[in-house]
């Protein structure tokens, strides 16, 4: 599954600048870097509504920090587009994009 593939609805927003890999399950995972900047980007996207789990150390290295959502099929395509639109803007806010 790829976010940035859905169709998404008329005048919708798009994916654009946000890093995510391409997977076939529901848990998709946006790259973020560092730390710090991942756990910020974490807290603003939770007090926004959209629910992501941080992946840090000691899972993985620190500057490989990301972000996991997990779509589901009782999602709607104004959730997603939703969370999309709030992925972009704070990751440009917080210069992840």
């Amino acid at each position: 599954m790829s976010l940035g593939k859905r169709a998404p609805a008329p005048g919708g927003p798009a994916l654009d600048g946000v890093r995510h890999r391409t997977t076939e399950t529901p848990i998709v995972p946006f790259l973020i870097g560092e730390f710090d900047k991942t756990l910020v980007f974490w807290r603003k996207l939770f007090d926004a509504g959209v629910f992501t789990n941080p992946v840090v150390p000691p899972a993985l290295p620190p500057s490989r920090c990301r972000l996991r959502t997990s779509v589901m099929a009782t999602h709607t395509a104004d959730q997603i587009d939703y969370a999309l639109e709030t992925f972009g803007r704070l990751g440009k806010e917080l210069g992840v994009i």
